[in-house]
């Protein structure tokens, strides 16, 4: 049985764990639409093998993501097929062609886009 503090919580699968991210936004339109770029690059440790990254995403969209590996000097590369989103749960769920390896080391970098607003909320 899980401990109660995971029962009470509505966490993310536990396939990919992120160790790092470097965050940048861009194209930042103040007025109007209120709407930016940004691109995430969240260094990672792939636990269990799977076509599908789930993460917290609330009023994003996600244009492209692609994660890469580093195998004996050589790098793998899987780029998105598809996102879809579960907006009631604040999250996107990215699928990829095949089934990610797992790895100590995965670099997931994400691009997408937002709205400035007052609920900071994103990834």
């Amino acid at each position: 049985m899980a401990p109660a503090s995971t029962l009470d919580r509505d966490i993310l699968p536990d396939n990919i764990k992120p160790v790092n991210y470097d965050i940048s936004l861009y194209d930042l339109e103040l007025g109007g639409a209120f709407s930016y770029h940004g691109t995430v690059s969240i260094l990672s440790k792939i636990i269990k093998s799977s076509k599908e990254i789930t993460l917290n995403a609330h009023q994003l969209k996600i244009h492209s993501a692609e994660i890469t590996f580093e195998h004996t000097k050589t790098q793998q590369s899987f780029k998105s097929t598809s996102v879809s989103y579960d907006a009631p749960r604040q999250r996107a769920t990215i699928s990829f062609p095949e089934d990610l390896p797992v790895s100590d080391k995965a670099l997931f970098v994400i691009k997408f886009e937002g709205t400035i607003n007052h609920d900071m909320a994103g990834f």
